[in-house]
């Protein structure tokens, strides 16, 4: 075309808005023509020109199939479909899958993540709820919440406010800076909350160089010492103590079993895992999670408390954190920065300094009485004078003694009242005081010095005290009008009672609520009734419908009381040097148990390496079979000389 004698280029796509076919294509203006370009599913027969039209492309014939396995490839104009075959599920436009094991034909390309079937056909790849998803990787995540020392902003409510988003990074920097040691990938808040200002956020790391993933446990002492030092003014307001870390733990996260009582062997066997750290300037204990639950432990319930300490007065510090490794396990962990506190024990030698850890449980609140499984796994540290650390050393359990005794004490009825450890009152306590655990029966019996059987002994009342006065506050009644409180039914026993010369009943000790020295005094009211006339006859248990003989204010009523009963924590009875690695007492009854690696010996104490152990065992049958040898070929050798002689002797006849 020409205009003022200048060819110009003709707009052939807008002068012929139709010179392409817009359903397949795009007209594109060149230097003096036009091109049509093909849209998305449609392509230019071999050797077209540029002005040719598009025709389909038939995905469906193509060499790659465009559609899984499990599905059916319609092709249409320009596109193409993939439909599901009966029994199969959609998981993307392309993808179907079985549905009934949907999961086990899904290949999750995130590396750490499981295929989850969430229902309605849905199917997803996730990280685990301990990792977070970081360039195709699903990483370690760890929750913290630390304290600063700044004033809450009401704009730190609105985590995307400017206030906000500053005070986050600044946070994220130092800690980045604290923490690179650790290989971390990224600190992701989740939270601001009032209180100063507190923090919540997620610690993700990078896998570590040398391959051993890093636990929550050394983040959080990377921390803890970073703020004990003043590299950041913050204060650790908790790295995730047991009360605040319930999402870590979940319904299945721990096998289920039926649990009525502490399951001693589940904590002495090998499955039974712990680790202790020992420094001079931290000491960390360790213990597996699920290990503690199945023994029937709740390990939210453990903290670290010496003798004579309630350990449901301890210091925070003293209580115990729920922790994450990297395979999702929880520990429940304990950190002490200030190794001279938690009610420690000391002992020293003329070279080392032994500090001991009572991991004790809390007894449960409520009610004048409480029987409870009262549970403690004792730890040491071992230093060297020189306060560095001995670490072949750092590990020197314990073991606990049982001591029971008894007390006796005699009324002007020549009626003496003694404690015994069976129902049939034949084996008393010896030692003063006697020492019981929780849950021991304590039996009681008092008699008539003379026995005569025209003479009954009664009691209506018996109760029991913390201390020796009678008429304590504080009292658990034991025998009310005759027959076993109902107030504890299974835990209190009338073995006799308005029949013979002599009362007998039992209790399953317990130990008072809050209170601190645990001691059990039982006082009873006593009668002696003549029975001249059948006029002794007790009252009808457990309806009571009848009364006894004496009245209320019979004069004849005498009191006994019998006691103290120490009820004994197992950790304040351990003694050095039983066991060779650690020992668990559960109820008083306490065992010599091995780290992992180790098995235990047969002297029961002394824990030897699993290779040692089998190497021990087979010298032993070895020996063992050396004998059997010798005994055998002492025994054919007899034989063989025997039947010598027999010949000899025959020859010479």
């Amino acid at each position: 075309m020409k205009v003022d004698d200048i060819c110009a280029d003709i707009p052939d796509c807008t002068n012929n808005s139709t010179i392409c076919d817009n359903a397949t294509s795009t007209c594109e203006e060149t230097p003096g023509s036009y091109r049509c370009n093909c849209r998305e599913g449609y392509t230019k027969s071999p050797g077209a020109t540029p002005h040719a039209p598009c025709v389909n492309i038939n995905e469906c014939a193509a060499s790659s199939p465009v559609c899984s396995a499990g599905s059916q490839c319609t092709d249409s104009e320009g596109s193409f479909t993939c439909s599901c075959l009966p029994g199969h599920v959609r998981i993307s436009s392309t993808v179907c899958s079985i549905n009934a094991t949907r999961c086990e034909h899904i290949n999750c390309t995130t590396e750490g993540s499981v295929c989850r079937e969430n229902g309605n056909n849905a199917v997803t790849c996730e990280c685990p709820s301990n990792k977070a998803k970081k360039q195709n990787k699903c990483l370690p995540r760890y929750k913290f919440v630390q304290r600063l020392v700044q004033t809450f902003l009401p704009d730190y409510n609105n985590l995307n406010s400017p206030a906000s988003l500053q005070l986050i990074n600044d946070f994220r920097a130092k800690m980045l800076q604290i923490l690179r040691s650790l290989n971390t990938s990224d600190i992701v808040v989740t939270g601001l909350q009032s209180g100063s200002v507190i923090v919540l956020y997620d610690l993700i790391l990078n896998e570590s160089p040398t391959g051993q993933p890093v636990s929550q446990e050394q983040a959080l002492i990377t921390i803890s010492q970073a703020v004990a030092s003043n590299q950041f003014n913050t204060s650790l307001f908790d790295g995730g103590p047991a009360t605040s870390t319930s999402h870590l733990v979940s319904d299945n996260m721990c096998p289920k079993k039926n649990i009525t009582q502490i399951d001693l062997q589940a904590l002495q066997n090998h499955q039974y895992s712990s680790q202790m750290t020992c420094q001079p300037s931290l000491v960390a204990i360790s213990i597996d999670y699920c290990n503690l639950t199945n023994a029937g432990l709740i390990p939210e319930h453990l903290v670290l408390a010496g003798p004579g300490q309630d350990p449901a007065t301890v210091d925070p510090a003293c209580k115990a954190r729920l922790l994450s490794l990297p395979d999702g396990r929880i520990t429940v962990t304990f950190l002490l920065f200030n190794i001279l506190s938690c009610g420690y024990q000391s002992s020293m030698s003329e070279n080392k300094l032994t500090l001991k850890y009572d991991v004790r449980n809390v007894r449960p609140n409520g009610g004048v009485v409480q029987r409870y499984y009262d549970a403690c796994i004792s730890f040491n540290c071992t230093f060297n004078r020189t306060v560095e650390v001995d670490s072949q050393n750092a590990i020197n359990p314990k073991i606990a003694k049982v001591k029971v005794a008894g007390v006796s004490t005699a009324g002007k009825f020549d009626v003496s009242m003694n404690l015994f450890r069976d129902e049939n009152c034949t084996m008393m306590f010896q030692g003063n005081p006697p020492t019981v655990f929780v849950e021991d029966y304590i039996f009681f019996k008092a008699a008539l010095t003379n026995a005569d059987a025209g003479i009954i002994l009664q009691a209506p009342n018996c109760w029991a005290t913390p201390t020796s006065n009678y008429d304590d506050t504080v009292r658990y009644n034991l025998i009310q009008e005759g027959c076993a409180s109902p107030l504890d039914p299974g835990k209190i026993k009338v073995v006799k009672n308005y029949e013979t010369y002599y009362i007998s009943g039992g209790v399953a000790s317990f130990v008072w609520t809050n209170m601190t020295v645990q001691k059990i005094y039982i006082h009873c009211e006593v009668v002696v009734c003549v029975n001249s006339a059948n006029n002794c006859t007790g009252p009808t248990c457990p309806s009571r419908k009848k009364r006894f003989v004496a009245t209320p204010n019979d004069p004849q009523r005498k009191l006994y009381s019998v006691g103290p009963i120490k009820i004994a924590s197992a950790c304040d009875e351990i003694e050095p040097g039983m066991c060779s690695q650690k020992c668990i007492v559960v109820n008083g009854k306490p065992r010599c148990a091995c780290m992992e690696g180790f098995q235990l010996a047969e002297d029961l104490k002394t824990c030897v390496a699993d290779v040692q152990y089998r190497v021990v065992r087979v010298r032993k049958r070895t020996d063992n079979n050396f004998a059997t040898i010798n005994v055998v070929l002492f025994f054919i050798l007899t034989i063989l000389l025997c039947y010598v002689l027999i010949k000899v002797r025959e020859r010479k006849n």
